[in-house]
């Protein structure tokens, strides 16, 4: 496979994978919760991760400066549309804590790139 061809299907794998999260992630957040915590703050944690996620994994599949901006605003606006389907869902509640965990996610998946990217071009 040529250099180019297999970018292109890098591309593809990233953004079936992104899509893939994104359906995943949308099907857990509107569907009826049951169980308990395993520890306090487990719920934001999660949160938190899933947007690290959806970011470094969205950041993989639609590369290019100008989408980078649009990809973080899309993911926050996201998050904001599901907690407000949670809250007319009437089995699920909206949080605000939850929008802020989103935030603290998409921030953190930023950072983890920035390192990877330095990490790459200066390796030990």
């Amino acid at each position: 496979m040529a250099v180019n061809s297999y970018d292109k299907y890098l591309t593809w794998v990233w953004r079936t994978g992104f899509l893939g999260l994104l359906a995943l992630l949308s099907w857990l957040a509107l569907s009826p919760v049951s169980g308990e915590a395993w520890f306090p703050g487990q719920d934001k944690v999660m949160h938190a991760g899933a947007y690290v996620s959806l970011y470094v994994s969205g950041w993989f599949a639609f590369p290019g400066r100008i989408f980078r901006t649009s990809l973080f605003l899309g993911l926050l606006a996201y998050g904001i549309v599901i907690e407000l389907l949670q809250y007319f869902s009437g089995y699920r509640m909206m949080e605000i804590l939850d929008v802020v965990a989103n935030t603290f996610g998409l921030i953190l998946g930023c950072v983890v790139i920035l390192i990877a990217q330095r990490s790459l071009k200066n390796p030990m």
